[in-house]
C-alpha cells in the first residue's frame, strides 16, 4: 500500500442520484471520502463522495482492492478508459516512456520475417494500466533486437500515458495482431 494512490481507470459511468462513477484496481496507495484526485492526462480535479471495494461500501480504498470511486466535479463524458485518477501533484502525462523491453515474438512459420526482427521506429500498441497508446518503438542500446533478447527501449507515443518507474507493460503490433514483448518502465 506503499506510495501515492493511483488507480487506473477501468470504467466510467453516471449512476442516477450519485452522478459519476470510476472503477478499478489501484497500483498504489489508499485514499479516503473526501480526498481530491487528480484525472490525468490533464488537469480535472474531483473530490471523492464514497466509495465501495469488492461491491460493499468502505472507509478506505487501497492498493490492489477492486474499487469504485463515486466522484464529484468531473461528468462521466469527460473521463476515458486509460485515464488515471491519482494523488495530486505526484504524476504527469507523457508521450516518452523508456524501458527495459524483452522482446519475445511468434517465431513460427506464420509470422512474418518482417516482424522477427525488432527494428526502431517499428509501429506499436504499448499497452499499460488500463490504457492502449499507439506509437513506434526505438531501440537504445543496439541496432536491432532478435527474438529472445532484451534491451532499453524508448516509446514514442500519439497519446500520452500516465506510468511510473517499474510498472510492467505488454507491447503489441496491430497488423497481424501479435504480442511482442513487455517489460518494466525505466523513466518517463
Amino acid at each position: 500500500v506503499a506510495g501515492v494512490f493511483r488507480l487506473p481507470i477501468q470504467r466510467i459511468f453516471s449512476k442516477k442520484g450519485f452522478g459519476t462513477v470510476i472503477t478499478g484496481v489501484p497500483v498504489t496507495g489508499r485514499i479516503a471520502a473526501g480526498d481530491i484526485l487528480q484525472i490525468l492526462p490533464g488537469d480535472k480535479k474531483c473530490r471523492v463522495k464514497s466509495m465501495q471495494a469488492y461491491g460493499h461500501p468502505v472507509d478506505e480504498v487501497r492498493a490492489g482492492h477492486s474499487a469504485a470511486l463515486n466522484i464529484s466535479d468531473v461528468g462521466h463524458d469527460e473521463l476515458h478508459r486509460g485515464d488515471v485518477a491519482a494523488t495530486p501533484g505526484f504524476f504527469e502525462a507523457s508521450n516518452f516512456v523508456e524501458a527495459r523491453f524483452r522482446f519475445i515474438p511468434d517465431t513460427s512459420r506464420y509470422m512474418p520475417e518482417s516482424l522477427k526482427i525488432l527494428k526502431s521506429f517499428m509501429p506499436v500498441k504499448f499497452h499499460a494500466g488500463t490504457k492502449e497508446a499507439e506509437g513506434k518503438i526505438i531501440v537504445l542500446d543496439k541496432p536491432r533486437l532478435l527474438p529472445g533478447e532484451e534491451g532499453f527501449v524508448q516509446f514514442r507515443l500519439e497519446e500520452p500515458v500516465v506510468v511510473a518507474e517499474g510498472d510492467p507493460f505488454i507491447v503489441r503490433i496491430a497488423t497481424p495482431t501479435y504480442t511482442i514483448g513487455g517489460g518494466r518502465v525505466v523513466d518517463v
